[in-house]
């Protein structure tokens, strides 16, 4: 392939531009269809930041298709063999996968909210937050355990009790806020554009 009339860089900008055009156009119809149907899915139980619908809804389905493309091309055109180079790029592609998912998160800081445990009301589960932990803390700020925890009504028997402290204490929500997920989205698509630039 690389002794035809035409350069090595003409022929490959040709071949992986056809290429990276065809991905580009399958993997947005693919994320338009995926949001579509994931959508009442996602209204009915909460949450777009957290997997599977925050990795084939919006833009980064598009990220991830290029760089898996860019990547097999690299594996192909250096092991010059198939089928290793499909393995190799498979493995690839779900370590670098795996590594930015890990880290998602921790894209922004996130934030917390704090209610009492006594208190009727709590934060609003349907409204598409990504909740990272929920810990129940004493009035004095020590740790209690995880959860959430409701008073049952009244003043326990014996005030040192665990109850006790649960009642005066309160709940700390910390979560990804349901309107990153665009941001996140842009960000998680850049980082793969820049692997596949890279």
């Amino acid at each position: 392939v690389w002794t035809q009339s035409v350069s090595r860089l003409r022929w490959l900008l040709v071949k992986g531009g056809l290429v990276a055009a065809a991905t580009v156009i399958l993997a947005a119809a693919y994320a338009l269809l995926a949001s579509w149907w994931i959508a009442p899915l996602v209204t009915g139980n909460g949450g777009r930041l957290q997997f599977p619908a925050f990795d084939v809804t919006g833009v980064v389905p598009v990220g991830y298709a290029v760089f898996a493309v860019v990547l097999g091309v690299l594996v192909g055109a250096v092991s010059r063999k198939v089928l290793p180079a499909m393995a190799i790029t498979l493995v690839g592609f779900g370590v670098a996968r795996a590594a930015v998912a890990a880290f998602r998160s921790r894209f922004q800081a996130p934030s917390e909210a704090r209610y009492p445990v006594s208190s009727e009301t709590s934060p609003n589960r349907f409204r598409g937050d990504w909740v990272l932990s929920e810990e129940i803390y004493a009035a004095d700020g020590t740790f209690i355990g995880n959860g959430i925890s409701i008073c049952t009504g009244g003043p326990p028997p014996d005030p040192s009790a665990e109850e006790a402290l649960i009642c005066g204490g309160y709940n700390a929500l910390t979560y990804q806020p349901w309107d990153r997920f665009w941001p996140f989205q842009y960000l998680e698509t850049g980082v793969f554009a820049a692997l596949a630039v890279v």
